[in-house]
């Protein structure tokens, strides 16, 4: 981390001020360290880095195994695409440069994805990560002076009220234990007149029907979410191909795909035979190994965004996704 962080950083705890220590140091970045609170004398590691505000993982363990194997997969500045630039932009209908000048919390930043699209904006973004993805994450754009990343928990980030000009959570919030509670968490550290972006997992309805429950990757569930992440990972190497392969069968394939949840990004994305192959056993061990996996509808999303919080809503491109812009304090 950078000192300059410190103004931003506080007591998870009690909002309390912290005090740093550095022990190591590379240039203007401090490797190793301890942060202390100023109230109830809580310590938190600095470790490769980053700033740890919990003790471990937690319920992530198969993100932090994702995103170790797969740390640079979906860097735009690697695969050659501007897919996620695309992401971002379809899920919050605006664009990075659109906060320059900006404080900005990306809650989830994995291995630094929609981070690294604030590279040449001139704005102050701080990815947390409950996973160890953060490791990744650092390495991937912590070089960067206005970039930084902190290990944390979304219940109880290390920020006070009302700090973010904007905060974004996109293809997170639907793999934590309360979704809803998870939002109301990233709004709060939102200033007033301030935009809250996200997205999260769509249902599959139809006239108004919520038919999830029809498709078997509901039941695999039962077993792959309780599989070692390293197990699987090595099963889908298998299966990813096999699965892709049957899905594209004339007549037949139709089955295969109600049968074999699989990602299959072929003809989508404009990636290379061995992205393409990489990008789909990530995002399908992205379905099959999270504890938690909710599906939302537009209809929930909006609920989300009461007008007593809430001045502006619009929905994003992606479905269910929205930005909302913060009501005035006299509002809320």
């Amino acid at each position: 981390m950078r000192e300059s962080l410190l103004r931003y950083l506080v007591c998870p705890r009690d909002h309390a001020e912290l005090s740093l220590s550095a022990d190591t140091r590379d240039g203007d970045r401090i490797a190793t360290g301890t942060l202390r609170c100023s109230a109830c004398q809580a310590e938190y590691p600095i470790r490769h880095y980053v700033p740890r505000f919990v003790a471990d993982d937690q319920y992530v363990a198969s993100f932090s195994h994702e995103w170790t194997r797969f740390a640079r997969t979906q860097l735009d500045s690697v695969n050659g695409t501007d897919i996620s630039l695309q992401y971002f932009r379809n899920s919050v209908k605006r664009a990075p440069a659109d906060y320059a000048g900006s404080l900005v919390l990306d809650a989830g930043c994995g291995t630094g994805r929609m981070l690294e699209l604030f590279a040449d904006v001139e704005a102050t973004v701080i990815g947390i990560d409950l996973s160890y993805a953060v490791d990744s994450a650092v390495d991937n754009v912590g070089k960067h002076p206005h970039l930084h990343v902190v290990q944390a928990s979304i219940y109880d980030l290390p920020f006070r009220p009302a700090t973010f000009d904007f905060a974004y959570s996109i293809g997170v919030l639907h793999h934590t234990p309360d979704p809803e509670r998870a939002f109301r968490a990233v709004q709060d550290v939102v200033r007033p007149g301030g935009d809250v972006g996200i997205r999260v997992l769509s249902k599959r309805m139809v006239g108004g029907v919520n038919l999830d429950w029809i498709f078997p990757l509901f039941l695999y569930r039962h077993v792959t979410r309780r599989a070692r992440p390293d197990h699987l990972l090595a099963f889908l190497k298998g299966y990813v191909p096999v699965a892709c392969s049957l899905r594209r069968i004339p007549l037949v394939g139709q089955f295969f795909r109600w049968l074999l949840p699989v990602a299959d990004y072929h003809g989508v994305h404009p990636l290379d035979d061995e992205q393409l192959r990489q990008w789909n056993i990530l995002d399908t061990f992205d379905r099959f190994s999270p504890r938690y996996y909710f599906r939302y509808s537009d209809a929930d999303l909006r609920a989300w965004f009461p007008s007593d919080r809430f001045d502006h809503f619009e929905r994003g491109t992606f479905p269910v996704s929205a930005r909302g812009r913060r009501a005035s304090a006299s509002r809320t």
